[in-house]
């Protein structure tokens, strides 16, 4: 995410601790309440004060296309079908940052507000020489 700049929503790039810690946050020890905080696939999580995980953020690594598409890896795709509260997409168009819950895009995908298209396929042929 700091490659989107250096604020997002209301969080500021805070380098002496590697997160972005919310203003209205505690700072507390260990991972604070309202702080985001590196990990993959999932570029960024938030923690209750108690330290316990309450979303994940995804952000497209490209912004949004001029069609309005964005490449989700697959297994984004399916953390996001199966645990929609869990997670939120994020990303940038037009020098602005965007975000939507998985359970937003859930619902949108329902009402045929979204379209999903494979975009890559794994192929394994069988039968070549020298296996």
């Amino acid at each position: 995410m700091k490659g989107l700049g250096t604020k997002l929503a209301s969080y500021t790039w805070k380098a002496s601790r590697q997160a972005y810690p919310k203003p209205a946050g505690s700072w507390g020890t260990g991972r604070a309440a309202n702080e985001l905080v590196e990990g993959y696939p999932f570029d960024w999580y938030a923690c209750s004060e108690e330290g316990e995980e309450i979303m994940r953020y995804w952000v497209a690594p490209k912004p949004m296309e001029e069609d309005n598409s964005l490449e989700c890896p697959a297994e984004v795709w399916e953390a996001f079908k199966q645990w929609p509260s869990k997670y939120t997409l994020i990303w940038k168009r037009s020098r602005k940052v965007f975000a939507l819950s998985a359970e937003e895009l859930m619902g949108r995908l329902q009402n045929k507000a979204v379209e999903v298209f494979p975009a890559a396929y794994r192929l394994r042929l069988k039968g070549l020489a020298g296996e």
